[in-house]
């Protein structure tokens, strides 16, 4: 059973609080937006689950080869494949039960993430630059999501924000994939577009998208909606500095070989991330008392 639990990689499932982001970044927290958030959180976590399974039928035999991924459990036969596929077809029903419960708007945002994971998946994945595109996307449907659930209205800035932010997460995943397989002496990433000389222009994208969502908060920290929002909207000044440190941080361990696959995952396990996330959010309290 324990084996059936993390084939469902539950700690990807913190991606998913995102979708608490519409209700907490409005101010709108209440009963009835705090349980379909909650809601929305279950079916993205099934939905995801359902494409992380997929994925893991798709690069069966390249992640047999890999140093990593050959401990995944399909691909140390620890879960058979039928046993996949009949996993995989339980949580998309119950994703999409889960999903009736709140609209049929949301419904059809579980449906576009469904789709668009199997289509990358099979092919978008092997394309370079638009595999991150779809990887930034994931996070701004799950963002999106939490907003047609509670029927909350996401501004520009944040819509504007979350891509780049997420752009540059996205591309340090494929960074860290490179640095690791410049240090197993390979010449490109299995099953992906990219070859090691690719690492400098990666790590650029990551950096670059990274600062450009900081440079739009720090816009956002000077428009008429944060003086609607924050009383003492000076403070939010020091989100930005510590996001500046965190994005630096992680590109840094990232091209140290310390990120082995999803910079998200290593941020969880992270002493320092914590740190920075517990800074964020006094900052953010101290510009709302």
């Amino acid at each position: 059973m324990l084996n059936y639990f993390n084939f469902l990689r539950p700690y990807h499932w913190i991606k998913n609080t995102l979708v608490f982001i519409p209700m907490l970044a409005s101010h709108q927290i209440n009963e009835l937006t705090l349980k379909y958030s909650i809601l929305a959180f279950i079916s993205f976590s099934l939905i995801a689950s359902c494409g992380y399974i997929f994925n893991d039928i798709v690069d069966l035999k390249s992640d047999k080869l890999h140093p990593y991924k050959k401990n995944r459990l399909l691909a140390s036969k620890k879960v058979t494949k039928l046993e996949s596929k009949f996993i995989m077809l339980f949580l998309l029903i119950f994703a999409f039960f889960i999903s009736s419960l709140i609209n049929i708007k949301f419904s059809f945002i579980i449906l576009i993430y469904f789709l668009l994971s199997l289509i990358y998946s099979i092919n978008l994945k092997k394309k370079i630059i638009l595999d991150i595109i779809i990887l930034s996307l994931f996070y701004a449907l799950r963002i999106f999501g939490g907003s047609q659930a509670t029927d909350i209205y996401i501004s520009p800035w944040l819509i504007s924000f979350s891509i780049f932010f997420f752009f540059s997460l996205s591309a340090m995943k494929r960074q860290a994939e490179l640095v690791q397989t410049i240090k197993h002496k390979k010449k490109e990433i299995k099953g992906r577009g990219y070859r090691t000389e690719d690492l400098n222009i990666i790590t650029s994208i990551a950096l670059s998208t990274g600062y450009l969502s900081i440079a739009i908060l720090a816009f956002y920290i000077n428009s008429e909606e944060v003086l609607k929002l924050y009383s003492n909207s000076l403070f939010l000044w020091g989100v930005c500095f510590v996001l500046f440190y965190w994005i630096t941080k992680i590109i840094f361990a990232a091209n140290r070989g310390f990120i082995y696959i999803d910079p998200v995952i290593y941020a969880v396990t992270d002493k320092i991330s914590y740190f920075c996330g517990i800074v964020i959010l006094f900052f953010i309290i101290m510009s709302i008392i």
